[in-house]
């Protein structure tokens, strides 16, 4: 249970990233929403998409959905941008956003209403490296430092997948795993 405890001579942290979902009216993974460009991408080609968030996470999705999209907005919702970036971004305050028909109508507080056919949440990558800060690993902004072999700066203390950020797929994790738990097994092998 939550508050059981449990003793272990290596620890591995997999603890991925929090999705952070902007509190907006109708806004809600049912409505067919995304958080990865990389994943996405090629079902939104010759498409308008917008982003949603306001810095360098947000440019970076933005950035590789310019490949495939036909237009791309940032959606700040109210706020500053906090990354440059070359791409059309529009500061306006989002009353809600609905979908008919597989189009979505983002309707800002001023009642103008921006049709698109696609949504990426990019607001920031947060929550993986609390635990590892606590435990006293370092970390780099929103990520667990780690060595080639997955170690952190904690002895006996791992750490692998999106937590210790580059690309946030599952192949990249199954990866960081396999070499985290080669590694540990070269080191604790019994002569």
């Amino acid at each position: 249970g939550i508050n059981d405890n449990y003793k272990a001579d290596i620890v591995i942290l997999a603890t991925g990233v929090s999705r952070l979902l902007p509190p907006i009216k109708g806004l809600s993974d049912d409505l067919g929403i995304s958080y990865c460009a990389i994943c996405d991408a090629f079902f939104y080609r010759d498409k308008d998409v917008v982003v949603l968030g306001n810095g360098s996470y947000a440019v970076s999705e933005a950035k590789v959905l310019e490949k495939t999209a036909k237009s791309i907005t940032i959606l700040t919702n109210n706020r500053e941008m906090i990354s440059e970036t070359s791409i059309n971004v529009n500061k306006g305050k989002i009353k809600e956003i609905n979908k008919v028909d597989g189009i979505f109508n983002i309707i800002f507080e001023d009642d103008t209403i921006m049709n698109t056919q696609g949504v990426f949440v990019a607001e920031g990558i947060a929550g993986a490296t609390a635990l590892a800060k606590k435990i006293g690993a370092k970390v780099n902004g929103n990520k667990i430092v780690v060595n080639e072999a997955m170690k952190t700066n904690i002895p006996n203390l791992y750490a692998i997948g999106d937590c210790v950020g580059g690309i946030l797929q599952i192949s990249k994790a199954v990866y960081d795993g396999t070499i985290c738990a080669l590694n540990i097994i070269k080191e604790n092998k019994k002569e």
